[in-house]
């Protein structure tokens, strides 16, 4: 309630000052933040709906490979935008998944976005797919500032934040997403030197369930 209630009350001091204000070009700027707070607030409460682990989930066989074909440009422009180089590693062997694409779109705009942002000056963001015998593997590393050992327990508890302006939500509903997938999600970070995330598919396990 919080976290949506802060862009609310921007709005509304926004909305307060355009009765008062009559300069045209002020009242574009407003609005310009009125919108952005709207957006915020829209972002909280898609993510508070994403955390929720009993609704249906509509699942297809799809490849990894091409959700991130989907979203490259998107990933792109977001890379130029923070000064970031963006290198797209692609098992071209990757064995399609039973996967709901919407939802695996939201876990890589979720972590490489985390990985941009631990890198304020610049770096580099990699994506990678990689497939073993027995499962796929989804990986994104950055060469951001890292994360505290004693930090890395709690990453992915809803609320828990190291950002100053974080909701906490994102690896959360990162989580939450893995969860439904019935995958598995690692980090590995070193302060000053990068963090990883991977997310491990069981193959044997999708491909038993499209079977079923």
């Amino acid at each position: 309630a919080h976290e949506v209630r802060n862009p609310l009350t921007v709005i509304r001091g926004f909305m307060q000052l355009m009765q008062r204000q009559m300069d045209p070009m002020k009242i574009q700027d407003y609005l310009k933040m009125v919108i952005s707070e709207l957006d915020r607030s829209n972002e909280i409460i898609g993510n508070f709906l994403s955390l929720s682990q009993n609704r249906f989930l509509q699942k297809d066989m799809i490849n990894l490979n091409r959700i991130i074909e989907e979203i490259e440009t998107l990933l792109i422009a977001e890379a130029n935008h923070s000064n970031i180089e963006l290198i797209i590693e692609k098992d071209p062997n990757l064995q399609d998944l039973l996967l709901n694409d919407k939802e695996i779109k939201q876990l890589i705009l979720n972590l490489t976005r985390n990985g941009m942002e631990s890198m304020s000056g610049g770096g580099k963001l990699y994506i990678r797919t990689v497939q073993l015998p027995d499962a796929a593997l989804l990986e994104v590393q950055d060469t951001g500032h890292g994360i505290p050992q004693d930090k890395l327990d709690q990453l992915f508890e809803p609320f828990y934040t190291t950002k100053p302006s974080g909701t906490g939500l994102g690896l959360a509903v990162c989580l939450s997403i893995v969860e439904r997938h019935q995958a598995k999600i690692d980090v590995k970070s070193q302060e000053s030197v990068g963090t990883t995330f991977t997310i491990r598919f069981n193959v044997q396990d999708e491909a038993s369930k499209n079977a079923g």
